[in-house]
């Protein structure tokens, strides 16, 4: 089990291509259990949906990339823990293999990669760890935008999923610009995103620490 970071240094929009075999499952809504803030711009949920629209921002938080700055990111300032739950169409038993979560980091102690977490739960109240990584300060990062990647965790639609992000007391903010879900056929193949970047980044399953 790989999760991967991939650092950008392209500037501009991140788009996923097609890829075969892999079936993107789009949720029906999502809750935030915090209020997104605002510092230099407004951080909020302008839509209602950009967290699942497929639009992922570009390394540097605050561009403009055609809707004013920063508009692609949603941010929290000071949380140390923000649940998004998801909900799916009722009675959809189709597996959801994968998840790519977009995160942003500026500078150690401001905006930094969070650590990341995900749950499901059958009656949204008792929850089961699915996966997570840590992230440590890594100040190797700044200016950058990170892809997080989990592959291979097989939760129903019908659950009801949770991603975490906790603060990790290296900044205060914490940004994140797209959550997607895939089904992949069985057996599960592991895509990597075929964008250029500065490094990359594995860590395996239930070990903390970046590698």
């Amino acid at each position: 089990m790989y999760k991967i970071l991939l650092p950008l240094i392209v500037i501009g929009l991140v788009s996923h291509p097609a890829e075969a075999g892999l079936t993107e499952i789009v949720p029906d809504s999502y809750y935030f259990d915090k209020d997104t803030d605002v510092g230099r711009f407004e951080y909020h949920d302008w839509t209602g949906n950009q967290l699942i629209d497929g639009v992922y921002g570009g390394e540097v938080y605050s561009l403009n990339l055609g809707s004013g700055n920063a508009y692609e990111w949603v941010g929290w300032r000071g949380d140390e823990v923000v649940n998004i739950d998801f909900f799916f169409h009722e009675g959809e038993t189709e597996l959801i293999n994968e998840v790519r979560i977009g995160v942003s980091q500026s500078r150690t102690n401001d905006v930094v990669f969070p650590d990341l977490h995900i749950l499901s739960s059958k009656d949204g109240e008792n929850w089961v760890s699915i996966d997570s990584i840590k992230n440590p300060e890594n100040s190797a990062y700044d200016g950058t935008k990170g892809i997080f990647s989990f592959y291979d965790l097989g939760f129903s639609q019908g659950e009801h999923i949770r991603i975490t992000a906790s603060w990790n007391n290296d900044g205060p903010w914490t940004f994140i610009d797209e959550i997607d879900f895939y089904s992949v056929p069985t057996p599960s193949i592991a895509f990597i995103i075929p964008l250029v970047g500065v490094g990359l980044v594995r860590k395996k399953r239930k070990k903390e620490g970046l590698i």
